[in-house]
């Protein structure tokens, strides 16, 4: 009966985490990357788990290998059934269960034998390449957040490639580059390109939540390579279900060439017809192109917020 719990219990714990919907609303990719991830450690649990209380009596290899086959099934079934319930199937949460699955199977098997040190020599390297794998990818997106926790309130000067996870693509028809072109600071600016008749075109700022409260305008700095034409800034914070009255609009008219950008924080808080925008948790900024008539191209260079 005792093991029955355990297992109902265990059922709870992977139905919730399998297959009910999560939404991140700050750095979406490096917590979906750690997700994937965060399979090797899961599955190796439930591996050791099936071996420890498998419910029938057999063996010690019969439960080794009833353990893995068992986990290895559940690993396929919750890629077959996700998409059913609002998550996605993914290769990569497929090969990292079976990593996990693996490394679990080798660890039972090294504790079962009466050579535990051979086997443990071949499975600490084993666990460790395994582990480097799945979290690469969620490393590699942290940098974006790294950087912005480091430089704060510098948002951005594009001198390095990390920079760019921060600032991804808005709308539709939009080519963005890191080059060594038009930089008011530094050598690097970001470079905007824009199709004629896009989805609001342009580039979005992945602020994190960060606290703007304590500061006094937003300032960047945005060559226009061609004529002038209107760029819209947009600014999100933590209000849930927002509607345009919810947030920060600006047009912004470009005239060709440099264009130096000066907003007061004051305003911003100010914008929402019922409401104060909460500049201590400011999520997200956008400069968007609405319905284009015309491509453009714009860089933009040394976003940051200023005590004045």
């Amino acid at each position: 009966m005792l093991h029955r719990k355990k297992w109902l219990a265990l059922a709870v714990i992977c139905a919730t985490s399998f297959f009910i919907p999560f939404r991140f609303e700050d750095d979406a990719a490096f917590y979906i990357r750690l997700m994937d991830a965060l399979h090797v450690p899961g599955f190796f649990a439930l591996t050791i788990f099936a071996y420890r209380f498998w419910p029938w009596d057999v063996q010690a290899c019969g439960r080794r290998l009833r353990a893995a086959f068992a986990t290895g099934l559940l690993c396929v079934a919750v890629e077959i059934i996700q998409p059913l319930t609002g998550r996605s199937a993914s290769l990569e949460d497929l090969l990292n269960g079976f990593a996990g699955i693996l490394l679990a199977f080798t660890l039972v098997a090294a504790a079962d034998s009466m050579r535990r040190i051979a086997t443990g020599i071949i499975l600490f390297p084993l666990a460790a390449v395994c582990a480097f794998a799945a979290f690469l990818p969620a490393w590699r997106e942290s940098a974006g957040m790294r950087w912005r926790a480091a430089n704060f309130p510098l948002l951005a000067d594009f001198e390095t490639d990390a920079e760019l996870l921060l600032w991804p693509q808005s709308g539709e028809g939009t080519t963005l580059a890191r080059v060594r072109e038009h930089a008011s600071r530094g050598q690097f600016s970001l470079r905007i390109t824009t199709a004629a008749g896009a989805v609001w075109p342009g580039v979005r700022l992945l602020a994190g939540g960060r606290d703007w409260s304590a500061y006094q305008s937003l300032a960047l700095e945005i060559w226009n390579a061609g004529p002038a034409f209107a760029l819209t800034l947009r600014v999100d914070d933590d209000f849930p279900h927002k509607l345009p009255d919810d947030r920060f609009y600006r047009d912004l008219q470009l005239a060709p060439g440099w264009n130096r950008i000066r907003i007061p924080l004051s305003e911003i808080a100010a914008s929402p017809s019922a409401r104060r925008l909460n500049l201590r948790a400011i999520r997200a900024a956008a400069l968007f192109i609405d319905a284009p008539q015309a491509a453009h191209t714009f860089h933009i260079d040394h976003v940051r917020l200023e005590s004045f």
